[in-house]
């Protein structure tokens, strides 16, 4: 198993939850912004992400213990909130074999412009799920 993250901080305390469920083992920890530092692996057949996907409006609406305990960088991304979810699904097939899966958190009104991107880059199958309130926020992607 390998865990991505850009934050340094992120990584640290990834490491400390993993150590303390007894994975320390199981997982490589690699500092990157996406799949960066991945070049020469082999594919994976499962990729999941929960990037950042909010605008800075929505941050600003957020519930306190995430508008104020989250880094805003891990919150918010261009475009809509849509930049970092595009560049996983864009560099994802690199990275995948045929039949893999990538599974992202997103916005709840982004799947139909995530579902055209994800069409556009070869992607077989897409499809869309709900969370407990009802409300589309996970997107499972087919190589």
């Amino acid at each position: 198993m390998v865990a991505v993250d850009r934050s340094p901080d992120a990584l640290t305390l990834a490491r400390e939850n993993a150590a303390s469920l007894g994975y320390a083992d199981r997982v490589r920890f690699v500092e990157s912004d996406w799949f960066g530092a991945l070049a020469g692996e082999s594919p994976f057949d499962l990729v999941i992400s929960n990037p950042p996907y909010l605008t800075a409006a929505e941050v600003a609406e957020a519930e306190p213990e995430v508008r104020d305990h989250d880094p805003v960088t891990a919150l918010v991304a261009a475009r809509d909130g849509r930049a970092d979810l595009e560049a996983i699904i864009g560099g994802a097939p690199g990275f995948l074999p045929p039949g893999g899966l990538l599974a992202l958190e997103t916005g709840i009104a982004q799947h139909e412009a995530l579902t055209t991107f994800a069409q556009a880059h070869g992607y077989s199958s897409v499809e869309s799920k709900r969370d407990l309130s009802d409300r589309d926020r996970f997107l499972l992607l087919r190589r």
